[in-house]
């Protein structure tokens, strides 16, 4: 505030500030088309870089597998064992897995863990994790490797994997007879996919991050191995593979370390497996980057869509809250007669990746943690994309301060005549206005704590009291304080002076919030900031009757409730293309309400930040950008408006 109200700057009449005052709106205008200009920059070869591997350590290239054709038999024998079991056993075969991993000589133990739902009116579910420790034998229990492979039931909607458990426990044997691992290997089978993951690594770590909140149990873990470095979730849907899709994007758009990705490519090249970043049947085996630049964007722009949303792709997203990095193996099962990759050549890359992750020294540290794939083998940098997120967030700082110092040049003409009306109150009251931006988030808190306050009980009493289902409570709790922000702008009542200043503080409250979310998701802050960025720059009072009507339709548009419900459209628009008129509304508000609750539990669960930033950011600058505009057009035949010529 000290640069926004030094009066050498308003004094300055003649200077470079009044000539970029009087095109305010040209200069944020130009900022936005340079940080869509400088991203589709981002797909030339000149902005991104090969990929390398920064630690020494790994050495790839010096990796001699030592697993045979006996564990290939192994682990088709545990193939059809497995399918058996599965097929006369509901739900996770325990006792089969557990008599494998003792047969095998490792430290076996279970883990159970319950999950009281937050809109489940007293609904409890519950789960058990298999884990099997193979104890380092050159060195004490202080560090860790955890390989995983969820089970997956035959009736699940999701792709079968039913191959990932026994290339598991294969590995597991063939590793148990090697002496030379310096770390723990944690060998993990986990029930209900996520929740499985996200309950073992809270009680791995004494409680985790959402333990205190009494909706997941985690329960305690028998035993422990070392300080866990690093994990690789399998998900193979078969014995034959025609390539490996390597997933990477965690909770809230986290990202392993790009030396462990760059590991899996080498080791993965070496055993002759086409494998990659959203790798597909059409990709050659061996790919190198493109050299056509919309190819290059259509990559870019895949990744940070599956990034934004905040939702990890595979239970590998879940170990990052915690540091440890970790990616999923998806083994994509071959459809023609002609096997590209059969189980030995996977047995041989886990142990490859194991044999290099082994010669670890130390924690990941030393390549990039925040980075865009442009295709395997090029990536970009933090320092390559990051400004046009700033280019962004500098609309919105620059065009807050000159409207700050087009306001003090005027407040300094009409100081008589302000101050000579203090008892009829006219006075530009600051106070006032921090006042409206605190109702206004308090309506974004308060939709916030409906859900996560007592962990749902307020709007599971709803649920209760009327019948409702909890997809339905949901959304018509947010409907509710959607009708209590539309009502909010007539519960004050302020003058153009005071609407300038209103204006001014919702631009930096967006900054900020789009500078943040930009730091810790580069992804979802460039896309809010595609969207947000033309609200700062047209928003103004006193705009011309177009502006006004085109600056209204924007910000209508712009609700964060309305963009929920484009993806609502687009969702079942794809999946229900010849529904009735009436049918088609009722399956969107359907939709609208499952991806409303999931946001929810997802937050209350796991930790994801989509919730919390819709309801305590963008939500409450909606509103007061709403507030702004609506009393922006009762201003224009209002008595309270202030003379300014």
């Amino acid at each position: 505030m000290g640069i926004l109200t030094d009066p050498s700057l308003s004094s300055n009449d003649g200077g470079i500030v009044k000539v970029l005052a009087q095109h305010k709106k040209k200069i944020c205008f130009l900022l936005y088309i340079a940080s869509l200009g400088w991203f589709c920059c981002l797909g030339m070869s000149d902005f991104n870089h090969s990929a390398y591997l920064s630690e020494n350590a790994l050495s790839p290239g010096l990796v001699y597998t030592e697993i045979t054709r006996d564990s290939e038999k192994l682990a088709q024998q545990y193939h059809t064992e497995f399918l058996h079991e599965r097929e006369n056993h509901k739900g996770t075969p325990i006792p089969w897995i557990l008599a494998k991993m003792k047969q095998i000589g490792l430290e076996t133990h279970t883990h159970n863990y319950t999950l009281n739902y937050p809109f489940g009116g007293g609904k409890v579910f519950t789960g058990t994790n298999i884990y099997g420790i193979l104890r380092a034998p050159r060195i004490g229990s202080t560090e860790g490797i955890v390989y995983s492979a969820p089970f997956r039931p035959k009736d699940s909607l999701e792709a079968d994997i039913s191959a990932s458990i026994p290339i598991l426990l294969a590995f597991a044997e063939s590793a148990r007879r090697k002496n030379y691992w310096a770390k723990d290997f944690i060998f993990l089978v986990t029930d209900n996919e996520q929740l499985g993951i996200q309950a073992w690594l809270e009680a791995y770590h004494l409680g985790g991050l959402q333990n205190d909140q009494g909706i997941l149990n985690s329960g305690s873990l028998p035993a422990r191995a070392g300080a866990l470095q690093a994990a690789l979730n399998l998900e193979i849907q078969g014995m034959e593979l025609d390539y490996i899709n390597v997933k990477v994007e965690g909770l809230n758009g986290g990202l392993p370390n790009l030396d462990y990705f760059n590991l899996v490519q080498r080791i993965t090249a070496k055993e002759r497996i086409s494998a990659g970043y959203k790798q597909t049947a059409g990709k050659m085996k061996y790919t190198t980057h493109s050299t056509k630049i919309e190819d290059n964007l259509k990559h870019i722009l895949s990744m940070i869509l599956t990034q934004a949303n905040c939702v990890p792709t595979g239970n590998h997203g879940l170990f990052h809250q915690y540091r440890i990095e970790a990616l999923t193996l998806q083994g994509i099962k071959a459809k023609s007669s002609h096997q590209r990759a059969g189980v030995l050549s996977v047995l041989k890359s886990i142990e490859g990746i194991s044999r290099s992750l082994n010669n670890l020294l130390e924690k990941f540290h030393q390549s990039f943690f925040f980075y865009i794939l442009v295709h395997n083998d090029r990536f970009i940098s933090i320092g390559d994309y990051m400004p046009c997120a700033i280019l962004f967030v500098a609309v919105f700082f620059i065009k807050s301060f000159l409207m700050w110092h087009d306001l003090n040049k005027k407040v300094d003409k009409w100081n008589d005549d302000i101050y000579d009306k203090k008892c009829e109150g006219e006075v530009l009251e600051i106070h006032y206005m921090q006042s409206i931006v605190a109702f206004a988030c308090a309506i974004g808190l308060g939709l916030s704590l409906n859900f996560v306050c007592k962990n749902g009980a307020v709007s599971e009493f709803f649920a209760v009291k009327f019948g409702f289902t909890t997809e339905n409570t949901v959304a018509i709790v947010i409907l509710c304080f959607v009708l209590v922000g539309l009502i909010f702008p007539f519960l004050f009542k302020f003058d153009e002076l005071e609407l300038k200043v209103l204006q001014i503080g919702s631009q930096i409250f967006v900054g900020c919030v789009l500078l943040t979310v930009s730091l810790l998701n580069f992804s979802l802050g460039f896309l809010l900031g595609i969207f947000l960025t033309p609200l700062g720059i047209f928003n103004e009072v006193g705009q011309n009757k177009v502006m006004k009507y085109l600056n209204s339709l924007y910000i209508i548009l712009c609700h964060p409730v309305l963009v929920i419900y484009y993806f609502a459209v687009a969702i079942t628009e794809q999946n229900f293309d010849n529904l009735a008129f009436k049918d088609f509304i009722e399956k969107v508000f359907m939709a609208f309400s499952n991806i409303a609750t999931y946001g929810v539990v997802d937050n209350l669960i796991y930790g994801n930040w989509m919730f919390s930033i819709t309801t305590l950011a963008l939500f409450p600058a909606w509103i007061l950008y709403f507030s702004a505009n609506l009393r922006d057009w009762a201003l224009s035949g209002s008595s309270r408006k202030v003379k300014v010529e």
